[in-house]
């Protein structure tokens, strides 16, 4: 669902941007006047980056901490940090310089 423009990966230190496309399904339905990108599409993208990273299907099984500050628009450039360590993720999601959405979490699985 989403392109990554780029991928940095050193360590346990992640870094991707993406734009979100303003034809992306879930816009239409999540305020249609005003969209914005939902926060399991916001996950989604965070799942699709691990997964893209380590070449397998990534699973969460909790994910104790997530905070969601500002909405993200149609149309923005989105950097994923991402702090990776063992089965767990510590994120950040901004554009702009602005945090949109920081959380933790955990996958059990990688299928």
């Amino acid at each position: 669902m989403f392109n990554y423009l780029d991928m940095k990966v050193e360590s346990s230190s992640w870094v991707a941007h993406c734009i979100v496309d303003e034809n992306l399904p879930c816009l239409q339905g999540h305020f249609p006047s005003k969209p914005i990108l939902p926060a399991i599409a916001q996950l989604d993208m965070l799942i699709g980056f691990v997964s893209c990273v380590k070449q397998v299907e990534c699973v969460i099984e909790k994910a104790p901490v997530l905070k969601f500050m500002q909405p993200i628009l149609p149309q923005d450039r989105v950097q994923l940090t991402l702090n990776v360590t063992n089965h767990e993720v510590q994120f950040t999601i901004d554009v702009d310089g602005k945090v949109c959405t920081r959380g933790k979490f955990s996958f059990g699985s990688l299928v």
